[in-house]
């Protein structure tokens, strides 16, 4: 962990704002009598027009202010209102430093752990967000923020039961929070367990009516279910009418009903004719598909856990076919690790329902099983 002197934070600092350029000696009457107000005060007085600053949002003053009680002295807590303050504004460089200041002081700084791993998720280097999350939730168990994003990145690996047990820990500290009912009922959707998800959106509706995440997942249960009018309904509450139809017709398509994602989709032009163009491109997809020998509902449910088996392209380019040969027409293509659900696995060839919604590339059809792979193994 590298340290660095104030004078040098300050440096980064000003560099990083976007100001109106200054000459130099304009710059320094500007402030001079900013500086010039806290010559005489103590550390914790300064500290305190730094809080006030912040409570009044001058956020730009504040960090300024907190900066000239640095100089005065070295505190672990002052770098941690700067990096909130950075974090916040969108400042990531600066919130790095200061945060990583934080941990030269104060090695324990739960805070600072959590804040930094938020940081390292934004750029997307997850051992080391990961490695940060953890050590935070260690050093203090109530860091809730720290579970939820933990059991994203578990998530996002797709490791559920690692996730559920992140956000059923994060809820312990806040019961109420939609936000996190959602993220468990939406883990527990990844695992196939659509019940406990309905139970999980519905207990996070009742707690916000309008939390607009648990709403459209509400909705997406209820359509992966077959329940399309139902599924409409809902949605319906967060978008416009075709938007809802033609999400809710493209999942009848994944689901398989293909008569009923014609008709929703076809309800879907029918609501913005001259608007909604993706609803044509996904119904020129069904029109497409029904061409395609689909395995039967029995086939399908004949899995052993009754459930779909999520795998990967590992390929550039893998043909999607109307059926299970070599000889059957192409009828879309996959690109490499494109996320696929498999419905019925018959060895050599694998029916397949593509799991990027809103993608060009969302197809079903029949592909050849040894150019899929497993997902990747979740992180220990």
């Amino acid at each position: 962990m590298r340290e660095i002197s104030v004078a040098i934070f300050i440096a980064l600092l000003l560099s990083s704002c976007v100001t109106v350029p200054v000459s130099d000696g304009a710059k320094q009457s500007q402030d001079q009598p900013i500086v010039n107000q806290f010559k005489d005060m103590s550390a914790e007085e300064i500290v305190a027009a730094g809080d006030q600053a912040w409570r009044d949002g001058e956020l730009e003053r504040a960090v300024f202010i907190y900066m000239q009680a640095l100089t005065v002295a070295d505190d672990a807590s002052v770098w941690l209102k700067v990096g909130r303050i950075q974090q916040h504004t969108g400042e990531t460089l600066a919130a790095w430093q200061a945060f990583e200041q934080v941990l030269a002081l104060d090695p324990n700084n739960a805070a600072a752990h959590e804040y930094l791993g938020m940081l390292y998720i934004g750029s997307k280097q997850k051992d080391l967000a990961v490695q940060h999350l953890e050590m935070a939730v260690d050093l203090d168990p109530t860091r809730w923020a720290a579970y939820n994003a933990l059991g994203v990145l578990a998530d996002a690996t797709g490791d559920y039961a690692r996730a559920i047990g992140y956000y059923e820990q994060a809820l312990q500290q806040r019961p109420e929070s939609a936000m996190l009912l959602t993220n468990l009922g939406y883990s527990h959707y990844l695992t196939g367990d659509l019940e406990d998800a309905e139970r999980f959106f519905l207990v996070a509706i009742g707690v916000d009516r309008n939390y607009q995440p648990a709403i459209a997942n509400l909705g997406l249960i209820r359509a992966r279910g077959g329940n399309y009018a139902s599924a409409v309904e809902i949605l319906e509450n967060i978008m416009d009418r075709a938007k809802a139809l033609n999400d809710v017709g493209y999942i009848a398509f994944v689901n398989g009903d293909i008569e009923e994602a014609e008709r929703l989709l076809g309800d879907a032009v029918k609501a913005s004719p001259t608007y909604y163009e993706t609803a044509y491109e996904n119904l020129d997809r069904v029109r497409a598909a029904q061409s395609v020998e689909r395995p039967s509902a029995d086939e399908i449910s004949q899995r052993p856990d009754g459930s779909s088996e999520y795998r990967q392209v590992k390929t550039d380019r893998l043909n999607v076919r109307r059926t299970d040969s070599i000889d059957a027409p192409i009828i879309g293509f996959l690109a490499s690790e494109n996320r696929v659900r498999v419905l019925l696995d018959q060895g050599a060839w694998s029916f397949i329902a593509s799991d990027a919604e809103g993608d060009d590339q969302s197809i079903s059809g029949w592909v050849m099983s040894g150019f899929l792979s497993d997902l990747p193994e979740p992180a220990d």
